[in-house]
């Protein structure tokens, strides 16, 4: 058995943002003193060698895993596989640690927790939808065995403080690697116009859009288009580029190298923001030199109000664009207008100030110095 300090990570998938997020964290541990387990459904797309798992094969979460969204009761039966094998892997381990990625699996595991006195992080990315009062009883319930939970904005504190106490609640804002800070800044723009899309395909990134504009502009040698990612449209693009000249999918990509140079390529990100927080490629891409497009409407399941605006606040005129989704044309002729344009030298510099004042790995120290204190206790 393992003599180092043992921090057991559970998660629904090894992919996407939210995985993002606790890799991000687990890198920065003191891998000397400490051994990471984790668990996990579907597949390791980029295993670290250091990390020990415990994999079950699972329908890809990105693409099926929106069922989950549906009730609280579709989420734990989708991780009812998950939730068992975390519960016989903290028996056995008997980790210092454990952290969640997401609310089901904390409320159904943490109890257990408790009682072998294992302190428990919650890693927050989602939201808590307008449920029954008795629904969010039990979720209160539940969550009293949460010893920490993080979220990514003061929208999510406030959104997570109606079940869980905001004493245990550390906000931890997106930041970017050092990787996407190093380097030159991108001075000139090339001939043809690159739109450049990471993260989940799937509607509620906000991301058809863009699909269907580069469907209208194929062939067009101005502007090309490239996806990455995975998600309920991977097939429809795959088909695209097969059609396109213009059309290009690269799939998963967990290579950090190779994403900061995507971005530094691309003359725009196209992404998406909460009304209070960028996604996390917004962040990457700005912290690379590359402004951002957001649709000024949130993901969907969220707030569900057309009157909730993105504002400039989140996106200053000087970093990108807030544009809305639903009007094609407009996002054609935004494209059209910043091909004629060109994206100056300054707008990357911007971008990269921009980044350095807002999305720097300090904004993760408050997480780091608490799971380090769980494991100083005795």
């Amino acid at each position: 058995m393992d003599k180092k300090q043992k921090i057991l990570v559970v998660s629904p998938t090894l992919s996407g943002g939210s995985w993002l997020v606790e890799e991000k964290l687990l890198a920065r541990l003191n891998h000397k003193k400490i051994s990471v387990y984790i668990a996990a459904l579907g597949r390791v797309y980029y295993p670290n060698k250091t990390y020990r798992y415990s994999i079950l094969p699972y329908p890809h979460y990105d693409r099926w895993g929106r069922i989950t969204e549906i009730h609280p009761i579709f989420n734990l039966i989708w991780n009812l596989p998950l939730i068992v094998l975390a519960c016989f892997l903290v028996m056995y381990y008997r980790p210092k640690v454990v952290v969640y990625n997401g609310l089901p699996l904390a409320l159904s595991i943490s109890p257990l927790c408790r009682l072998l006195k294992i302190r428990t992080v919650l890693m927050f990315h989602s939201y808590i939808a307008n449920y029954s009062k008795l629904t969010h009883a039990i979720l209160s319930l539940f969550a009293r065995a949460v010893d920490t939970a993080v979220v990514n904005s003061k929208g999510s504190f406030f959104d997570l403080a109606s079940i869980i106490s905001q004493k245990k609640i550390i906000i931890n804002e997106h930041f970017a690697e050092e990787v996407f800070f190093k380097g030159p800044i991108r001075k000139k723009s090339s001939r043809t116009f690159t739109v450049f899309y990471v993260g989940r395909l799937d509607s509620d990134k906000l991301c058809y859009p863009l699909i269907q504009v580069a469907q209208k502009l194929a062939h067009d040698a101005r502007f090309k288009f490239v996806f990455a990612g995975v998600g309920e449209y991977a097939r429809e693009i795959k088909r695209m580029v097969k059609e396109s000249s213009n059309i290009s999918y690269l799939h998963y990509l967990s290579n950090r190298e190779m994403l900061k140079k995507m971005y530094q390529h691309a003359d725009v990100l196209w992404s998406y923001a909460d009304k209070t927080y960028l996604s996390m490629p917004a962040v990457e891409a700005l912290t690379s030199g590359t402004p951002i497009i957001i649709p000024y409407i949130q993901p969907f399941g969220k707030d569900n109000d057309p009157s909730v605006r993105i504002g400039n606040d989140v996106v200053p005129k000087k970093i990108g664009w807030l544009i809305d989704p639903n009007n094609q044309n407009e996002i054609r002729n935004l494209l059209l207008t910043l091909y004629r344009r060109k994206i100056s030298h300054q707008t990357r510099l911007d971008c990269r100030a921009y980044a350095k004042m807002r999305y720097s790995k300090k904004n993760q120290d408050s997480v780091l110095i608490k799971i380090n204190s769980f494991f100083a206790s005795d």
